[in-house]
C-alpha cells in the first residue's frame, strides 16, 4: 500500500468518524425534541381531560336547571 493510498484511506476514515459524531449529536438533539414534544402532549392531554370534566359538569348543571324550570310549568 502506497503512502498516497494510506493518506486517502486515512482521510476517508476521518470523514466517516466525523460524520458518525455529527449523527450522534443530531440523534441526541432529536431525542431531546421528542422528549419535549411528549411532555407537551402529556400537558395538553391533561388540560383536555380537565376541560372535558368541566364540560360534563356544566352540562349536568344546565340539565338540572332546565329540569327545575320544567317543574315550574312555565
Amino acid at each position: 500500500m502506497s503512502l498516497d493510498s494510506l493518506k486517502v484511506l486515512e482521510t476517508k476514515v476521518e470523514s466517516v468518524l466525523a460524520r458518525q459524531l455529527a449523527l450522534g449529536e443530531e440523534r441526541d438533539q432529536l431525542r431531546q425534541q421528542l422528549d419535549a414534544a411528549r411532555a407537551e402532549i402529556e400537558a395538553i392531554s391533561g388540560r383536555l381531560a380537565e376541560a372535558e370534566r368541566e364540560r360534563a359538569s356544566i352540562k349536568d348543571r344546565v340539565e338540572s336547571l332546565l329540569g327545575r324550570l320544567d317543574e315550574l310549568n312555565l
